[in-house]
This record gives C-alpha cells, structure tokens and sequence, in this order.
C-alpha cells in the first residue's frame, strides 16, 4: 500500500470539505513531510489536514462533529486497508494469511465506523462497508503484484475521499 497515498488523503478530503488557504499549506507540508521522511511525519501528518479542517468549521461555526466524523471515516479505511495489504504481501513473500488478524481489522474498522454520528456522511460509511466487502473477497483470489496493490488502494482511498467530501 502506497503510504503516501495515506499521507494525501486527509489533506486532500481536508480540502474538499473546507477549502483555505492556511490548509492547501497544512496538505502540502504534510507531503513535504512525508517526502522528506522525518520521524516527525509520523506525529505532524495525520493531525493537519483535521487541524485545517477543525479551524474552518470553528470559523463558519459549524459542528465540531464533522471534523471528528471525517477523521473516523479515514480511521476505519486505514485500519482495515493496512492490515488486509500486509496480508496479501506477506502471502506474495511465500508467508502464511493471519485470517484472525483480519477479521480483527475489519471488525475494528466497522466499529470505527460505527461510531459516526454525523447523517451526512451515510455515504462514506456505506463506501467502508463495501471497501472491507471487496477487500474480504480479494483474499481468496490469486494475489496481484505489490504495484497493482498499492494503486488499487490508492484509487480505493481516492473514491472515499470524493464519496466524502460530496457528502459533508
């Protein structure tokens, strides 16, 4: 899974829902970080895209609800892409499935998801469901190789930013 992938998508649904100045910078350095490979990446990145956002909504005064909400959306999709990509490498390296493990991750995901409070974003939880469907079902097929992987879950992560962002 391209982890660069999951560095873009929180500044990029960051961007969609809220669109600023302040977090177009916020997005950018959290790509910058990412590129540069700091350990401080891991600390910075995933909070300033939900940073942006959070401020947008305090200035418009909307709920802090969504910003939480698209940070959940995002959690479930990682927890439950991470764990089923590092399967299907360690499949491709010869080594054996940890079905408990993933089944652990998807139920975590839904739980994640569950928690979502926020109507308007109905859509995106049904795209998590529907993501943890297809990636339960490619389990059990021939496996593809890493480079398909990792742009087949880009191109998932990108339709649950854009389902998202429609929808808030």
């Amino acid at each position: 899974m391209s982890t660069g992938g999951l560095t873009i998508e929180p500044g990029l649904l960051g961007l969609l829902v809220a669109p600023t100045w302040a977090g177009a910078c916020l997005a950018l350095a959290a790509v910058l970080a990412f590129t540069v490979r700091t350990p401080i990446k891991l600390a910075l990145v995933p909070a300033m895209p939900l940073v942006a956002v959070e401020l947008w909504n305090d200035v418009r005064s909307r709920s802090r609800r969504l910003a939480a909400a698209l940070w959940l959306i995002l959690a479930a999709r990682i927890v439950a892409s991470v764990c089923h990509v590092r399967t299907q490498i360690a499949q491709l390296h010869g080594r054996p499935a940890n079905p408990p493990i993933n089944l652990i991750a998807d139920g975590a995901a839904l739980a994640i998801a569950a928690v979502l409070m926020e109507r308007s974003l109905w859509p995106a939880l049904v795209y998590v469901i529907v993501l943890i469907g297809f990636q339960a079902t490619r389990r059990h097929r021939p496996l593809w190789p890493v480079a398909i992987i990792g742009a087949r879950q880009a191109f998932l992560g990108l339709g649950l930013v854009v389902v998202t962002a429609v929808a808030a």
